[in-house]
């Protein structure tokens, strides 16, 4: 049987019911379109060996599906736990690492002391998430050449909270380990959220200052360097008072089996740790190669790359139309799916390219130089 439509309230009566932001926002999109090459959302190019996914799939075979995980699956904390060197009391795990982020800004609105303070251009659903809970928010822009400029923090009042990425997606930019410590020094009182989701491609991961600076808060993901964008699992690092207080609204049961089971074996397992570690660097030097050979298409075609320390860089077109055109043109006639910014705030003209396979690199140069000048 199939029903009718839902009745449709007045939109007077159930705007009160939320907040300005959420009514008037949107949902997070993208281009679904089927493509040969998809280099439009920063995923792995590699997925595990059949052989290792039997393993997994054998062991979720022999747990009860029947019967609920342990609700904060504890086993997979002690995985974190080994992996990261952060002990248990100093980590959330959760799936995903922006609906951590997602959580710990939840509780933070709470106070109207101090400000909200977004990087820009930086990952979208950071300003999302704030307008959606009826957040003011002050931006911290990047400079014309996307690097952070932390002089522009000099006046952050007490009891703010910044968030930004480093490596920052989708620039592919870094903040200096010094220039963030010299802001955790400098601001003791207001936390800073640093999206480390590609850190194992980072030249400076974070993960010594957040052993000292009790207002510094990681977050981190299995979905890149893990090739398991799939699974959604990601993990909060930070002082053991703001861990706790966070931990107290997370749910029960947000971690299932297969993720608990596949997270188990990918964090433990030697050859596991071990081909990631691989693919890690056969990725940066695919990276390195493909923006090297881009570097003279794009004089020619009106195009520059930037330099990256994730698995993605950005193209950005001196006529912002243009850069729609080509993602267009990459699309329907190369059938090569990139991602489209270039209505993001500060991305005029730009695209965001995922680092794939050797094959599909090439694809996307060989694309780059066919273009008309």
């Amino acid at each position: 049987m199939r029903y009718s439509p839902l009745p449709q309230p007045q939109t007077e009566w159930l705007q009160d019911f939320f907040c300005d932001g959420l009514w008037g926002g949107g949902t997070y999109t993208i281009d679904r379109t089927p493509c040969r090459i998809k280099l439009d959302q920063n995923e792995a190019s590699w997925d595990w060996p059949e052989a290792i996914k039997k393993s997994i799939l054998q062991r979720c075979q022999e747990e009860p599906w029947n019967k609920y995980p342990d609700p904060y699956v504890n086993e997979v904390l002690d995985a974190v736990s080994q992996y990261s060197g952060f002990a248990v009391d100093n980590l959330i795990i959760g799936p995903g690492s922006h609906h951590l982020l997602c959580l710990a800004l939840s509780i933070f609105r709470q106070r109207r002391r101090g400000q909200l303070v977004i990087s820009r251009p930086s990952f979208p659903l950071y300003e999302s998430h704030a307008k959606n809970f009826g957040l003011e928010k002050r931006i911290w822009p990047l400079t014309q050449d996307f690097e952070f400029e932390t002089e522009s923090l000099h006046d952050l009042p007490a009891h703010s909270y910044v968030v930004f990425a480093s490596p920052n997606n989708p620039v592919g930019n870094v903040l200096a380990k010094e220039h963030l410590e010299a802001l955790l020094q400098a601001h003791p009182h207001s936390m800073f959220f640093a999206d480390e989701a590609y850190f194992e491609y980072s030249p400076e991961p974070y993960t010594e200052l957040v052993q000292r600076y009790p207002n510094l808060i990681l977050l981190r993901t299995l979905s890149k360097a893990f090739a398991s964008a799939g699974i959604r699992l990601g993990y909060m690092i930070g002082s053991q008072p703001v861990i706790d207080m966070i931990r107290k609204v997370t749910l029960p049961y947000l971690v299932n089996r297969l993720a608990a089971v596949t997270v188990q074996q990918l964090l433990t397992d030697t050859t596991c740790l071990q081909r990631m570690r691989q693919q890690v660097e056969q990725t940066m030097v695919e990276r390195d190669k493909t923006i090297e050979s881009l570097i003279p298409i794009g004089r020619e075609k009106g195009f520059c790359v930037y330099p990256s320390h994730g698995n993605f860089f950005l193209q950005q077109w001196e006529d912002a139309e243009r850069a729609r055109t080509i993602y267009t043109y990459l699309r329907d006639e190369c059938s090569i799916l990139v991602r489209d910014v270039s209505r993001g705030p500060l991305l005029d003209g730009c695209l965001r390219v995922t680092v794939g396979c050797p094959e599909e690199n090439q694809a996307f140069v060989t694309a780059m130089r066919a273009l008309a000048s």
